[in-house]
């Protein structure tokens, strides 16, 4: 006689999240949306630096510069994070975001 596990039954996923959770939906396709458009201005940046220089040096150049900021704002940034409400941190983040990209 086989025992079902408790656990067995029980849903977990990023799937089965995004169906079950409309908060989580909207999250989640902002994020994609949002890390899309960063690598597309990654690319295009990119791009115009070899079409202004035709220099493979200064696509490199402009990619390193604007790691920078990252780099030099996410340790303390993370620091400061981790003693504030994570979901207050979370909205800032995507209105920043949003009125940058705006």
């Amino acid at each position: 006689m086989a025992v079902e596990h408790p656990k067995a039954s029980v849903k977990s996923g990023i799937l089965h999240s995004l169906q079950v959770y409309p908060g989580f939906r909207v999250l989640f396709f902002t994020t994609v949306a949002t890390n899309a458009s960063f690598w597309m201005w990654q690319l295009v940046i990119g791009w115009l630096a070899l079409v202004l220089t035709d220099s493979p040096f200064f696509v490199g150049l402009v990619g390193f510069l604007g790691g920078i900021p990252m780099l030099l704002v996410s340790l303390p940034a993370g620091v400061v994070i981790d003693q504030v409400d994570r979901r207050l941190v979370l909205l800032l983040a995507q209105v920043s975001v949003t009125l940058v990209v705006a």
